[in-house]
């Protein structure tokens, strides 16, 4: 019998990113397409750039974990605060 062989996933391949802050910053980031698309969106919800929407999360004291799980969990609770009417 033949070894069947198991495929991996494709890589995200890493994007360049401006973070505002203090001190304007690039990082590199390996996000999801739907989280790309989900970012722009929030920003042009709340008239925001991008490099704002992270550097504000970037800016947030005591968070823990990597950055990009860090922009997903922000994303998700945006969009769950919106499916609720506004409330967390």
């Amino acid at each position: 019998m033949a070894k069947r062989e198991k495929r991996k996933p494709p890589r995200k391949a890493p994007k360049s990113y401006v973070l505002d802050g203090p001190v304007r910053r690039r990082t590199s980031l390996r996000l999801e397409k739907a989280f790309e698309q989900a970012i722009r969106e929030i920003c042009a919800s709340e008239r925001i750039s991008v490099a704002h929407f992270l550097g504000r999360i970037r800016a947030k004291s005591g968070a823990k974990g990597s950055f990009s799980s860090r922009i997903r969990c922000e994303v998700l609770n945006w969009y769950r605060t919106r499916a609720h009417g506004g409330k967390p």
